[in-house]
């Protein structure tokens, strides 16, 4: 049995973000992402809304 991995990833709606959680995403079916993100003119949604589900959940907003 393999161990459940999970990172989070800030910016990750972004543009080099958003390819890095692509990138885990397809790469490495065992690890959850978590991305958090302010979603302002850089960060887009739409940039892993096709992935978004049982593995990989965003979290908008601002963080401190």
């Amino acid at each position: 049995m393999s161990e459940y991995k999970h990172i989070i990833v800030t910016g990750g709606a972004g543009f080099i973000g958003s390819n890095f959680v692509h990138y885990v995403y397809n790469n490495h079916p065992d690890v959850h992402v978590t991305v958090l993100d302010k979603l302002t003119y850089a960060g887009n949604r739409a940039n892993i809304e096709e992935i978004l589900g049982r593995s990989c959940r965003i979290g908008g907003g601002r963080h401190r």
